[in-house]
């Protein structure tokens, strides 16, 4: 009886010390870490404790062991030592309020002056003179002539129309590449020094410049100087580029010399009976081939 008791007073002791050891815990895991917390910089670091690993650093701060590595720019065989600050990550500060800007009232600025619009990149630029001295060139003493009307035409419709104010010209037509023709108006007693109707030709980053000239009063006296060939427009020609202005040159055909006259007035006598005696001719060789034929 005696040893029954004393054996269970040894297995109470047993279980008594083994419920102790097992709620004991090691001295270093009972003294509390330090929280990280981020710096000034928004840097959070953590301290190497004592028989610290980079292991066992990346585990208490969540984070992988090659974030850590990375983060430090360390390999797993680096040293660390306690006290040293490993960064474990970064904080984002939270956004600062940016103050409004104050509105300086500033000047008004200068009325902006006239600035020209760039030049469409294909273009006609017409403008009307007063041909003064009727050379067919516009010098610089010509002033310009308003209300003249133009109108830009292909073969299957009108393009445009432009009336001069003799003040904005030349004034420029955007154009597709392509061939036109244009005219302009005649006023009564109105006589022209240039062509009033031209065709042009245009080719991508053309920019033709056409001026018109004419004057108001009689017709000049013709002077003794040989004529050049006149120069007119036809639509169903070819047009060519002369001087910058595509225009059709049509040959005014030449008068007949007298001499030429006379000679074909003596050849068409002739002519005639030749023609008159071929035809007994035939007549005659007809006719006896038939009386032939009967007697036969």
């Amino acid at each position: 009886m005696r040893i029954v008791r004393l054996s269970c007073g040894i297995l109470l002791f047993c279980l008594v010390m083994g419920g102790l050891w097992g709620n004991t815990v090691p001295l270093q895991a009972q003294i509390p870490l330090p929280t990280a917390t981020p710096d000034e910089d928004g840097i959070i670091y953590a301290e190497v404790q004592v028989d610290d690993s980079l292991w066992a650093i990346a585990n208490r701060s969540r984070i992988r062991l090659d974030e850590l590595l990375r983060l430090n720019n360390m390999t797993e065989e680096s040293i660390i030592r306690v006290g040293d600050l490993l960064i474990i990550g970064y904080l984002t500060p939270p956004a600062t309020e940016t103050p409004m800007p104050t509105v300086t009232p500033t000047l008004s600025p200068p009325t902006p002056t006239f600035t020209p619009h760039p030049l469409p990149e294909t273009a006609v630029c017409l403008r009307a003179y007063v041909d003064v001295n009727q050379n067919g060139i516009h010098d610089l003493e010509e002033k310009l002539r308003p209300s003249v009307a133009f109108t830009i035409f292909t073969e299957n419709a009108v393009v445009a129309n432009y009336v001069t104010t003799g003040v904005s010209e030349p004034h420029c037509i955007h154009l597709e590449p392509g061939t036109y023709q244009i005219t302009r108006s005649l006023t009564q007693d109105e006589h022209l020094t240039t062509e009033g109707n031209m065709a042009i030709v245009l080719h991508q980053g053309d920019m033709l410049d056409l001026a018109f000239g004419g004057y108001i009063g009689p017709t000049a006296t013709p002077s003794n100087t040989p004529e050049p060939m006149s120069l007119t427009a036809a639509p169903e020609s070819t047009p060519r580029l002369i001087g910058g202005k595509a225009i059709t040159v049509t040959a005014v055909p030449a008068p007949e010399h007298e001499g030429d006259s006379e000679a074909n007035g003596r050849a068409s006598p002739i002519l005639s009976t030749a023609l008159s005696v071929l035809v007994v001719l035939m007549v005659a060789g007809v006719i006896f081939f038939v009386v032939r034929m009967r007697h036969g």
